[in-house]
C-alpha cells in the first residue's frame, strides 16, 4: 500500500516495512523536483539519521534555508528516522513546525524514511506519527500480507511488460517470494527476460528457471558477455549446456541477451533526456537493481557498440532459427562475436 505523490511538498513521510516500495516512492519525488539532473548532486544529501549528531541538527535550520543552485528546492533525505536521538527528533518537529507556518521561507524538501508507524521498540511512538501527519504528505509502504494482494502485485509487474500468467504459475513464484516484495519484483524480472517475446507464462516456464541450472549463471553469462570477458563467458557457457537441452538453453541465452542490451539502450536514452537512472528503470518496467547491474556491465559500450551487438544477435538469431547452424556452434559464435569488437 502507498500513499499518493504531490509535487512540491516541503516535507515527506515514508514508513512502513516494504523497503523496495520506499526507496521507488523517495526516488520518483526526487524526480519531480529534479527534472534537469545535472543540479541534482549541488542540491541533494541523504542521510543515516544513526550517524547524525548534535552539531548537525544544530545548523539544519541555516542549512534549508538556503538558496537552491539553479535549481528549484534542496532535497535532505533522512534514512532510518527510528534510530535518530529523542533530542534531535524534537529539534526536526520543531524545524517541520516552522516550515509548515511559512513554507515560503525555506527552498527545501526534506524526505524522512522510516520502518513502520506503531508503538513499540524502535519505531515511531502513536504521538509522533501523530505530528508528522499534521506537517508531512505521509506514503505508507508496508508489503502485502495476504496472497490476493501479492499476486495482484505479481499480475501488473508482468502486465507492465505486456505479459500474463497463468494462476499455477504464480502459485509457484509467490511460494519462492515468500511474502518479500523485493524477492517478488526479482523473480518477475527473471520471467520477463527468459519468456522473451512469449506473452503467456506457464508452469513449465517457472518450473525451468528453477530447474537444475541456477538462474544466476544466465545472468553471470550475460555479465560476462556484455563486459566483453570471453574467458569467463565460455566457461558459463559450457556449464550451461551440460545441464540443459541445447535447444533450450540457446534461445534463453539470446533472449536474455537481447533484454538486457535492449535495457542498457533505453536506460541511456532515458538518462540523456535528464531522467534518473532510478526512473528509468521504473518507466520501463526493470528492477532498479537490474537496471544498476545492466549499467555497470555495459559502462564501456559506446552507442555504437550496442547497435553492432543487436546486429550480431539478430545474425545469431536467424542463423539457428533457419537451421543453418546448430544451437551450441551458434552461441558460442554468438559470445566470440559480442566479446571480440
Amino acid at each position: 500500500m502507498a500513499g499518493k505523490i504531490i509535487k512540491n511538498k516541503s516535507a515527506y513521510f515514508i514508513a512502513g516495512d516494504d523497503s523496495f516500495s520506499k526507496e521507488k516512492k523517495a526516488a520518483e519525488i526526487i524526480d519531480k523536483i529534479f527534472p534537469d539532473k545535472s543540479s541534482r548532486d549541488l542540491n541533494f544529501e541523504s542521510i543515516n539519521c544513526a550517524d547524525l549528531t548534535a552539531d548537525y541538527f544544530l545548523n539544519l535550520d541555516e542549512k534549508l534555508k538556503t538558496a537552491p543552485f539553479l535549481a528549484e528546492k534542496r532535497v535532505l533525505v533522512l534514512k532510518n528516522y527510528e534510530e535518530l536521538y529523542i533530542e534531535n527528533s524534537r529539534r526536526l518537529t520543531e524545524y517541520l513546525q516552522e516550515v509548515h507556518k511559512d513554507p515560503a521561507k525555506y527552498d527545501a524538501c526534506l524526505i524522512l524514511v522510516t520502518k513502520d508507524t506503531v508503538s513499540g521498540g524502535k519505531d515511531l511512538s502513536k504521538k509522533q506519527y501523530s505530528e508528522f501527519s499534521r506537517f508531512c504528505e505521509i506514503i505508507l509502504c508496508f508489503n502485502p500480507s495476504d496472497e490476493a494482494s501479492l499476486r495482484a502485485r505479481l499480475s501488473a509487474r508482468l502486465s507492465a511488460s505486456e505479459k500474463t500468467i497463468s494462476d499455477e504459475a504464480a502459485a509457484v513464484v509467490m511460494d519462492r517470494a515468500n511474502g518479500d516484495v523485493r524477492e517478488l519484483e526479482s523473480e518477475a524480472e527473471k520471467l520477463i527476460t527468459f519468456a522473451g517475446k512469449k506473452q503467456r507464462i506457464e508452469i513449465q516456464d517457472v518450473k525451468y528457471l528453477v530447474s537444475d541450472t541456477d538462474v544466476n549463471e544466465f545472468w553471470d553469462l550475460s555479465t560476462a558477455i556484455i563486459s566483453k570477458n570471453f574467458a569467463a563467458a565460455m566457461k558459463i557457457f559450457y556449464n550451461i549446456f551440460d545441464h540443459n537441452r541445447p535447444e533450450t538453453a540457446c534461445l534463453v541465452v539470446m533472449g536474455a541477451l537481447n533484454h538486457n542490451y535492449l535495457n542498457l539502450w533505453n536506460i541511456r536514452r532515458l538518462e540523456k533526456s535528464g531522467m534518473s537512472r532510478d526512473a528509468a528503470c521504473g518507466k520501463l518496467g526493470v528492477n532498479p537493481f537490474v537496471g544498476k547491474r545492466i549499467c555497470e556491465d555495459g559502462r564501456n559500450l559506446t552507442e555504437n557498440d550496442i547497435k553492432k551487438a543487436f546486429t550480431i544477435l539478430a545474425k545469431a538469431d536467424i542463423s539457428y532459427k533457419t537451421g543453418r547452424m546448430p544451437a551450441q556452434p551458434a552461441i558460442e559464435r554468438l559470445i566470440y562475436n559480442l566479446t571480440a569488437f
